[in-house]
């Protein structure tokens, strides 16, 4: 199969030698060819990667006529704004980007690549995933595109997205699973010791990168909340401390932060919950009442929800 590796400029390191990686150790393992790659440049030019090393592109997007695969590859976030900006390096080549997804029998990305892909409007009512750091992009820049912020990977028909870098892995083993069949796949998670546990992005969310956003009331409503968890921190109550309606209160969570009032409020919780954990020896009605829940159990069921372990096994191994 031919596969097409697009990169952005500042393409992330990682996320492109480590595909390439798993494409040719799938090559030796298979003890027949599977793969081969060519790397493209988004920006026509001298391509660098985000630790500012030199990448040698292979061929020029606009010479590319075919590909089995094409696979987005990320670039360093460096904020909203420069991500959008960089995603208008696709327009140039957004008719010739859409011929090869018609020809093409697969279209991977992770990360923000997820972002350069929807730019080439080639997306249109496909489920997605992405890093859940980027939801609040999303809702601005494509307002109309269904993104998962939890799951790792998701495909719809021949697109198949994944969240933020490292979850490339999950999403290549899924894909060569459908190549060449679970027995390949089984001996890739052995030589590259590939993590499979885990199904969702919950487990790496924190607060802060919900923060990075500027609405001055509303950030400071965020640091209130963290400064209060064990009072009551209903969407009334936060409505009313930033003295706006309910509806107004959830739009701009929305718009800014990417979660519900509700939402936000109970990530910081749990979040706190593993401070406590990490911190201290309270029993678990302590942490649970320091954090708000007045029944430990119902602590403990949210928590292993958010982090796939119960409060006391994430103890046991702190």
């Amino acid at each position: 199969m031919n596969v097409l590796l697009i990169c952005p400029d500042n393409v992330l390191a990682s996320g492109l030698t480590g595909i390439i990686d798993v494409l040719n150790i799938a090559n030796r393992l298979n003890k027949k060819k599977l793969f081969e790659w060519q790397i493209t440049s988004l920006s026509g030019r001298t391509l660098y990667s985000s630790q500012s090393t030199l990448v040698q592109t292979d061929v020029a997007l606009h010479d590319v006529h075919a590909c089995d695969v094409m696979i987005w590859i990320g670039s360093q976030f460096e904020g909203r704004e420069k991500l959008w900006q960089h995603c208008r390096q696709v327009i140039p080549h957004k008719k010739h980007i859409q011929w090869l997804t018609a020809q093409s029998n697969y279209v991977l990305a992770c990360c923000t690549g997820v972002s350069y892909m929807a730019m080439s409007d080639v997306l249109k009512d496909q489920r997605l995933t992405s890093c859940w750091w980027l939801k609040t992009f999303y809702n601005q820049y494509f307002p109309d595109l269904r993104v998962s912020q939890e799951a790792v990977y998701i495909q719809d028909g021949k697109f198949i997205t994944a969240g933020a870098v490292q979850c490339y892995f999950p999403m290549m083993l899924h894909f060569i699973r459908q190549i060449a069949g679970q027995p390949l796949c089984e001996q890739l998670t052995a030589w590259l010791a590939m993590p499979t546990s885990y199904t969702s992005q919950s487990p790496f969310m924190v607060c802060n990168a919900f923060e990075q956003h500027s609405d001055i009331k509303l950030l400071e409503l965020q640091h209130y909340i963290k400064d209060a968890l064990n009072e009551s921190l209903t969407v009334a109550v936060l409505a009313r401390r930033l003295y706006v309606s309910e509806r107004t209160l959830i739009r701009r969570f929305h718009k800014h932060v990417g979660l519900s009032p509700s939402a936000y409020v109970r990530l910081a919780r749990l979040e706190k919950t593993k401070f406590l954990l990490r911190s201290t020896t309270d029993n678990f009605d302590i942490i649970s009442t320091h954090v708000g829940y007045q029944d430990a159990n119902a602590l403990n069921k949210q928590f292993k929800v958010q982090y796939g372990t119960s409060m006391m096994q994430f103890r046991r191994t702190r």
